[in-house]
């Protein structure tokens, strides 16, 4: 699948998420990963700020949310083949959220 959107660029150092205790006393530093939310489809817009995120889980629900705000919104971009690509910090496309109306979610894997 080929995006219209440019490849990610630097964009400093990661979000740290505070020190989290693993058992006996260990701390762990948990580092957040920034995703890309690109609006594709009859619409386009590309996110060049994009999102930090602490897993791919976790940006899956960003999208969900993403979808479902624009679907309620903006009803005329709910249409098929309107849908949120999610793109990870190297530019990868990793998973596609429809925009739809509706109480349920469906997902498209990429990557």
């Amino acid at each position: 699948m080929s995006s219209a959107c440019p490849q990610v660029r630097w964009s400093g150092p990661p979000k740290i998420n505070g020190p989290q205790e693993r058992g006996a006393g260990t701390i762990v530093l948990a580092f957040m990963k920034r995703f890309y939310f690109d609006l594709a489809g009859a619409f386009t817009a590309c996110d060049r700020m994009g999102h930090q995120c602490a897993s791919r889980r976790e940006a899956k629900e960003h999208a969900r949310f993403i979808a479902h705000r624009i679907a309620a919104e903006r009803p005329p971009f709910a249409q098929p083949g309107n849908y949120i690509r999610v793109r990870d910090e190297n530019g990868v496309e990793i998973f596609e959220i429809p925009i739809h109306v509706g109480p349920g979610y469906s997902m498209r894997q990429v990557a």
